[in-house]
């Protein structure tokens, strides 16, 4: 009987077991006719043939096994498989995008809802009525955005109306079309770029409402614009072509045959620095153009005209019945910014000029506006321009204080003229000064409460020449955003 060498079979048995798992039926089959037929036998040729035969069948077993490799052990269908499948995300506004990396396409869906309350210590309408208390949803608005093939584009329908559930209308609808690394058109309804303290988003305001120099600018209007972002950052420039809202107001439609030119320039010139200016920002920002009802065109005359209103949202001012604009309409507004830490502050001071006429006579109106906010976060969270950065996670909370002054000056040849007059002193005040403390508990990223204490006091406004009733108001708001 011829003996196997104690190395060849160690070797034999490693090979063997190195490509365990495979067709063990049959080699426990040939093992044990091997072990059978040593024992019966004990033929050493026919123990040589076994092992040849053994031998063979593992070679082959293990081309075939090199042959077919599995899926999983190749990288690059790893890889490919991973970025096929859509991604579920959460954004930085506490929103939720669905993502597909292999084009870079993006579906976002967020939401604002905000429940005020309003309860007046005095105040008094233009008719001399007494202000009523009350809750109202003032804003409920789901959002849709993202991105598809690179171009950018927002929706965002408002479902509060005017308090009432009436008047839904869309308030956003834009698309924004790169060109080059850093500008882009934006094309559609959109907010705009007028006012600092409009272009505050809603849900990070240190005071419930804004201030009095915002009534003088366009809220939202359809139009093209330009936006460029230039020396590394520091620089942001402005250009538009729009529809021309009124002061205070939005624009769904052509109101008018006129167009606005809007531009806007906003410099950071230290913010790359660490200093104590890193946060200063200043520049100027306005419009130029016409509102008049010409060419056949019947427009919606109040969509044309400004009206100005309080902190509580109670209207102040409006033109008389008959005005109609029929010449140029510019604005200009100087803004400011400066923020450190947990301190911020923004002013800016605003300039309307508009040509409007009543039974023939034309009169040339420039009424003026000015706020000054202040904010300061006593619980040590830094604060930016976009409001209190709260680390994420549901624990995260901050408190932030807030104070403004705010005017409004009406011109005084809007009240000359007699039956011509512009406006009416027995209801329209002739200036407003406002000022307002704010606190505002940030429970996390998605809930705020916030309550506000305005005052406001009128110069005229009421009959037989009288100022109207000074407005003393406590607010309150609920916010939740997603």
């Amino acid at each position: 009987m011829m003996c196997v060498p104690v190395t060849h079979a160690k070797k034999m048995k490693n090979k063997f077991f190195s490509n365990f798992p495979f067709r063990t039926v049959q080699v426990s089959v040939l093992i044990a006719t091997l072990v059978q037929t040593a024992n019966v036998h004990a033929d050493g040729d026919r123990l040589q043939e076994l092992e040849r035969r053994i031998l063979e069948l593992e070679s082959r077993l293990l081309a075939q096994q090199q042959s077919q490799p599995p899926v999983e052990s190749t990288p690059t269908a790893q890889s490919t498989s991973a970025k096929s499948i859509p991604q579920v995300k959460v954004t930085n506004d506490g929103g939720y995008a669905l993502f597909n990396p292999d084009n870079g396409n993006e579906l976002r869906f967020s939401a604002m809802l905000q429940m005020d309350g309003r309860f007046f210590a005095s105040g008094s309408n233009a008719t001399g009525a007494a202000l009523d208390d009350g809750f109202l949803l003032r804003r409920v608005r789901p959002t849709f955005s993202g991105k598809f093939a690179g171009v950018g584009f927002r929706i965002v329908p408002e479902l509060s109306g005017n308090g009432t559930g009436a008047n839904i209308s869309l308030l956003d609808a834009f698309a924004d079309v790169p060109v080059g690394d850093n500008a882009y058109l934006r094309v559609g309804k959109q907010k705009t770029a007028v006012s600092i303290d409009r272009l505050r988003v809603a849900t990070a305001l240190p005071l419930i409402e804004r201030g009095l120099a915002n009534e003088l600018a366009p809220n939202r209007d359809l139009g093209v614009s330009w936006n460029s972002s230039l020396a590394d950052g520091r620089v942001g420039v402005v250009l538009g072509l729009f529809n021309g809202a009124a002061d205070g107001r939005d624009v769904s439609s052509r109101d008018d045959a006129g167009k606005e030119i809007q531009a806007r320039i906003f410099a950071e010139p230290f913010r790359k620095q660490d200093n104590a200016l890193k946060g200063l920002g200043f520049g100027v920002s306005g419009t130029y153009g016409s509102k008049k009802t010409s060419q056949g065109n019947t427009a919606v005359v109040s969509n044309t005209l400004a009206r100005y209103r309080t902190a509580a949202q109670e209207e102040f001012f409006s033109y008389a019945a008959g005005v109609t604009p029929t010449g140029t309409h510019s604005r200009l507004f100087p803004q400011l910014t400066y923020f450190k830490d947990n301190f911020g502050l923004v002013a800016e001071y605003g300039i309307s000029d508009q040509e409007l006429t009543r039974n023939n006579i034309e009169s040339s109106i420039r009424n003026t506006g000015y706020d000054i906010t202040f904010s300061w976060v006593p619980t040590g969270e830094p604060i930016t321009f976009r409001g209190v950065e709260l680390a994420k996670g549901s624990s995260s909370n901050a408190v932030e204080l807030a104070f403004r002054v705010s005017g409004l000056s009406i011109d005084e040849r809007a009240f000359e003229g007699g039956a011509n007059r512009l406006a009416d002193p027995d209801s329209a005040a002739r200036e407003a000064f406002n000022y307002g403390l704010g606190l505002n508990f940030h429970v996390n990223r998605n809930l705020k409460w916030s309550v506000d204490f305005n005052s406001t006091r009128f110069s005229g406004g009421a009959s037989a020449g009288r100022d109207r009733e000074e407005e003393q108001v406590v607010m309150t708001r609920l916010q939740l955003v997603y």
